[in-house]
């Protein structure tokens, strides 16, 4: 995104909208909800939001020409990945400055939000949803649902700024999809190709802790830690990442500093500063 016009222009909103019809297997209607939600992902994974279609339980004649997969285990839904900034193009592809988290992600019911204005979206209400931060799910189970992303909200744009953003979408058509990966790989796929052959140059330690460079911290990176430590495991991807108590090296002293914030309530995982 850039200024076309060579204009300032103040307190714009960017972000998009997806109508999902995820199939059911009897009414349009859909639940919804976050990579958040332990009992869809494990581990859990931030900036993820998603609609699920809904299983009653009959065998009609859609889930039976779809090889009886049930409803329940169809998914669509977008991860954000990442909003980078340039205060001058010229310096592409390294910016001056990116947003690891989106201003905020919703799903909302259709009947509310769509049906009522000759099914479109009304620019009041979906400037409102779209100005909400954080994780924002409906409470509305079994309805159609529509889901959105925030990346900017009330941002002044100069002239000579260029903003790209970053997101991807993804879906799931039964437990083990034809290609035989799970909804969990689908999506974690979806950050190991942007970091592969779409991500900018960035200082690496965008994310202390994140040793194995998922996009996440969690216990996964403290198996990295294991194998590079003890079992002659690869390297760390960023090795600042991988020196979370910021001591300028990487040795036993991590890994204690990271099992303490794990499991003990340590302190979180820094970046180190002024390392030669």
């Amino acid at each position: 995104m850039y200024s076309y016009d060579g204009l300032p222009h103040d307190s714009i909103m960017v972000g998009e909208v997806c109508d999902w019809d995820v199939p059911t297997d009897s009414l349009n209607a859909n639940s919804s909800g976050t990579g958040n939600d332990a009992s869809v992902f494990s581990p859990t994974i931030d900036h993820v939001i998603w609609q699920r279609g809904y299983e009653n339980n009959l065998d009609d004649s859609l889930e039976l020409a779809d090889c009886g997969w049930d409803a329940d285990t169809r998914f669509g839904g977008m991860r954000f990945l990442r909003t980078y900034f340039y205060d001058d193009v010229s310096t592409y592809p390294d910016p001056t400055s990116w947003n690891t988290a989106p201003h905020g992600m919703y799903t909302a019911p259709n009947v509310t939000y769509v049906y009522p204005y000759d099914f479109g979206f009304h620019p009041d209400s979906l400037y409102a949803n779209h100005a909400q931060t954080g994780m924002n799910i409906s409470d509305s189970m079994q309805h159609d649902l529509h889901m959105g992303l925030t990346y900017l909200y009330d941002y002044d744009l100069h002239p000579e700024d260029t903003i790209i953003f970053y997101a991807g979408y993804f879906s799931q058509m039964t437990t083990l999809n034809p290609d035989g990966h799970t909804l969990q790989e689908n999506v974690e796929d979806i950050w190991n190709f942007f970091a592969e052959y779409t991500r900018p140059p960035e200082d690496c330690c965008d994310l202390p802790g994140d040793a194995n460079n998922s996009g996440r911290v969690d216990i996964s990176d403290l198996t990295s830690y294991m194998s590079f430590f003890f079992f002659g495991g690869p390297p760390f991807p960023c090795f600042e990442e991988g020196d979370v108590d910021g001591s300028c090296g990487q040795d036993i002293s991590d890994v204690t500093y990271f099992v303490d914030y794990l499991f003990k309530g340590g302190p979180a995982p820094v970046c180190a500063d002024n390392c030669d």
